[in-house]
């Protein structure tokens, strides 16, 4: 694990190393984009802030550094249908001419690399038999202002959206729960 985390802004935040999303790092400055490091935020429950990170939440760091070859793929799985179902919406609205500007037909999601880039990772305070609550937050050209964000068990992606969709929780939290009454019966 990283264990150069530290408190800024009310968030624990530090780097780690990310060699499968090197793809998705084109709009970084070299230095980073070659040692292939990227951020990583933990996002501690209000309050408590002011200690250091417990076992649970250094367990969750250490498995997504060792799991994000697995993300990758997951991610980019769910970035490529949503992608066509934006392109298929964009058509309803927008002349042929506006789409093939702004949706591209790609034909292979290796395409998407030029239109996304990868910014951070967000790790929830929530964890489920040892899986963490992530979020991933992309820049991407069709919503530039907006970006885009993924909501994640472990590989398994919750929901694609907005920048914000990578840190909030109640995504999360609704996940969790259902994990847990599932589990109780």
């Amino acid at each position: 694990m990283n264990q150069n985390f530290c408190l800024n802004e009310e968030r624990w935040q530090g780097q780690g190393y990310f060699p499968s999303w090197q793809a998705l790092m084109h709009h970084l400055p070299q230095p980073q984009r070659q040692d292939a490091m990227l951020p990583m935020i933990y996002l501690a429950d209000e309050g408590e802030q002011d200690r250091a990170l417990n076992r649970q939440e250094r367990d969750a760091i250490d498995w997504l550094l060792n799991h994000e070859a697995q993300l990758y793929r997951a991610v980019l799985s769910e970035l490529w249908l949503e992608y066509h179902q934006l392109r298929e919406y964009a058509l309803t609205y927008l002349s042929d001419q506006q789409v093939a500007e702004q949706y591209p037909e790609y034909q292979d999601p290796s395409q998407l690399f030029h239109d996304i880039g990868i910014e951070a990772f967000y790790i929830h305070p929530l964890s489920f038999q040892g899986v963490p609550y992530l979020g991933v937050q992309c820049t991407c050209r069709w919503e530039p202002e907006l970006g885009l964000g993924l909501c994640c068990y472990g590989t398994e992606v919750l929901s694609v959206g907005q920048s914000f969709e990578a840190f909030v929780r109640w995504q999360a939290d609704d996940h969790l729960s259902q994990q847990m009454a599932e589990h109780c019966d």
